[in-house]
């Protein structure tokens, strides 16, 4: 215990205490504004327009899904429609042509 603590007073000594001044702190901030990347900037911006988009989604989602689910449904089913159709099929029926004029008028 004796050696480490010998040990940490000898590199106590041989690095010095920054001197707070007026500029530590923009000094600081200088050296730290060099070590950023531009990737890392571009990683942040990717990470906020990825929850950028998942907020809209959700938002979208939220608003859109009720208003679809109000949306008018038909009241009859396909069976009751056949029920209630007349017992002619209209949509079957040949076309009717209107009669021709005799030829010579």
């Amino acid at each position: 215990m004796d050696e480490l603590t010998r040990v940490l007073a000898a590199y106590r000594e041989s690095v010095p205490d920054p001197e707070p001044g007026p500029n530590f702190m923009p000094g600081l901030w200088s050296k730290i504004e060099r070590h950023r990347s531009p990737e890392r900037t571009l990683r942040r911006f990717a990470q906020v327009f990825a929850l950028l988009a998942a907020a809209t989604a959700v938002l979208v989602g939220a608003v859109l899904v009720p208003r679809l689910q109000m949306a008018p449904v038909h009241s009859a089913s396909y069976v009751d429609v056949l029920e209630n159709e007349s017992g002619e099929m209209a949509y079957a029926s040949p076309v009717q042509r209107p009669p021709e004029a005799p030829p010579g008028r």
